[in-house]
């Protein structure tokens, strides 16, 4: 279905973005044309499915967070159940919404992994959920969680139109997975009670901005399938909606604070909504603020790829778990609508560094929010006390980070295949007439040998492309290829069996932010020095012991790899001077993943 969106974007002139970044030195570009032709096709849902480690680590996060729900948050899971049987006749309380909000992000994240893992008890789970919601649909289409005389009215709106996106969104990849058109026509029901019950006014300029943009998700993906015009009219009401708000443009978002979060994560989501709404309405308009948006997105990119909050300036640089998923999501989107490999790098940085980066000292827990840098100002650095009342929609969320990444494995263009960013999976599809298998195999990125065995049904000819990461210094493979800009091009008949068999060589790399600090990685991984948790730094400073506040650095050295250091404990050693007695001493650095409490940027400091 990505095809049409290029199409609709060579149509205006496509997105012309050009934005310089006075951020990080390793920020996004954005570039107006895709680098492939032809465009590139996402994969079905479910299609690619996971594999070794990665298909490990999902029925974990099954295990322990996911299903586990209910003990981490009794109030979100008690929340579903308001559903149909119960559902609300007067104004939802911040908590009810907030709860009802975080239990269909839980159940969504639960339907995904059940399709991907293909757990059958999850998928029974799954199922009857589903059932449960479509047998209290409402005679005209109507599904959501209120009461009949409580359905949109103006100043429910925001609550209606986000939860109907959470709740739609689900059954859309359900239906998707089992191919039930008659779920699809219960989807497209609801979708036309919304249109036509659509207020004409709305009381609150910017809740109702948010939670009605988010439904363009599922329009967007419904236009496509279906080709219907209700669901590209809807599209267009919303955005032109949302540019003509006082106050509440998204090149303003920037500067606005939800109740308790600033900037919320809309802001984040903002590029894939005015990607889609620039390709269907050819509005000016749209196409500034994408770029605007992207440019601050790229402003306040910390090394890890998480976004930092605008609003703290040289306090400690904090970010949530909601707002990493949701930028997570923006970069897939746009990946898959321009087909540009610089969206799969800023995937795989987000990815492999700020989402492990969340999680407390041997994944026993989420923190929530996380502070990349604790030099700038550490009496201030934040609290990492796990508050299941201050994450709960961060835990709901943990269930759509890895199947959000496993949409940007793996593509089609008009040539082949195209693999885009790594991970342990299986693809089960077809070239023209013809089966054909892929399974990629390997345990990066502690290990950055990559084979990807191909199975056809019989012989024929395609290509294979693979994207060649910006941090690999070198590449050996065993087949005869093309490198084409970033990516390698092994074109051949595929005839039963055969293996590519790649090794990619990172190294050591040191970088600059534009206010003079340094920062350093290996291959994909961002390197930091890992601090004492504030619990620590309160019984060392009881004791007399005296630690650090931050480390400096020269600026020409690099960090080197500690002998004996093996792939799944990677070490390093840097010369570093500390900050309180200003005495060099060699500090270790570890990837960000490893770390909760951390310095990743450490300022110069010349001999």
């Amino acid at each position: 279905m990505w095809k049409k969106i290029v199409q609709l974007l060579s149509l205006t002139g496509g997105l012309s973005l050009a934005i310089s970044s006075p951020g990080y030195s390793q920020n996004i570009p954005v570039v107006p044309e895709p680098v492939l032709a032809p465009s590139w096709t996402a994969m079905t849902f479910g299609q690619i499915q996971p594999m070794g480690w990665l298909k490990d680590q999902m029925l974990e996060d099954i295990r322990s967070m996911i299903t586990a729900m209910d003990s981490l948050s009794p109030v979100t899971t008690a929340a579903i159940h308001r559903f149909g049987e119960g559902q609300f006749p007067k104004k939802m309380s911040p908590q009810e919404r907030t709860s009802v909000e975080a239990s269909l992000v839980w159940w969504n994240g639960l339907i995904e992994q059940a399709i991907l893992t293909r757990d059958q008890q999850l998928l029974q789970h799954a199922g009857s959920y589903i059932d449960r919601q479509i047998q209290h649909q409402a005679a005209d289409g109507y599904l959501g969680v209120f009461d009949p005389d409580r359905r949109y009215l103006p100043e429910d709106f925001n609550t209606e139109c986000y939860t109907k996106a959470l709740l739609l969104s689900g059954l859309l990849k359900w239906s998707i997975h089992t191919g039930d058109r008659q779920l699809l026509q219960s989807i497209q029901s609801a979708i036309q009670n919304t249109s036509l019950h659509l207020p004409a006014t709305l009381d609150d300029p910017i809740d109702p901005l948010t939670s009605g943009l988010t439904l363009v998700d599922v329009l967007f993906e419904l236009y496509h399938l279906t080709g219907q015009t209700i669901h590209q009219d809807l599209i267009d009401t919303l955005l032109h909606r949302a540019q003509i708000q006082p106050r509440s443009s998204i090149r303003e978002f920037a500067t606005l604070k939800g109740p308790d979060r600033a900037p919320a994560p809309f802001y984040y989501s903002a590029p894939r909504w005015l990607t889609a709404g620039a390709a269907l309405t050819n509005d000016p308009r749209m196409r500034q603020d994408l770029a605007y948006g992207m440019e601050q997105i790229s402003r306040h990119q910390l090394p890890s790829g998480a976004i930092a909050n605008p609003s703290l300036k040289d306090k400690a640089q904090q970010y949530h778990f909601e707002e990493v998923r949701a930028i997570l999501e923006t970069y897939v989107f746009l990946l898959q609508a321009s087909g540009d490999p610089v969206y799969a790098e800023a995937i795989e940085r987000l990815y492999l560094n700020a989402v492990p980066g969340m999680f407390a000292d041997h994944h026993d827990g989420l923190v929530c929010p996380q502070a990349e840098d604790h030099t700038a100002e550490p009496a201030r650095a934040s609290d990492h006390a796990i508050s299941h009342s201050t994450t709960q929609s961060c835990e709901a969320g943990i269930g759509h980070i890895h199947p959000t990444y496993m949409e940007s494995l793996w593509f089609q263009d008009g040539q082949g295949f195209v693999n885009s960013c790594f991970a342990p999976c299986e693809l089960n599809s077809r070239w023209g007439s013809r089966y054909v298998r892929i399974q990629e195999m390997m345990d990066f990125p502690g290990d950055y040998r990559v084979r990807i065995n191909i199975q056809t049904d019989s012989a024929c000819t395609f290509m294979v492309k693979v994207r060649k990461p910006k941090w690999a210094r070198a590449i050996t493979i065993n087949q005869p290829y093309t490198l084409v800009g970033d990516f390698i091009h092994i074109e051949k008949e595929w005839s039963g069996f055969d293996e590519i068999s790649l090794v990619f060589a990172p190294g050591v790399s040191n970088y600059r932010t534009a206010t003079g600090r340094r920062w350093y990685t290996f291959g994909p991984l961002v390197l930091a020095s890992k601090r004492p948790s504030p619990q620590e730094q309160s019984s060392a400073s009881s004791s007399g012991l005296a630690l650090p506040e931050y480390y400096t650095v020269k600026p020409a050295d690099k960090p080197k790899r500690a002998h004996g250091s093996h792939a799944e404990d990677l070490r390093f050693s840097l010369l570093a001077r500390r900050s309180d007695n200003q005495q060099e001493e060699t500090i270790r650095l570890v990837p960000i993943g490893q770390t909760t409490t951390r310095q990743s940027t450490f300022p110069e400091y010349r001999p």
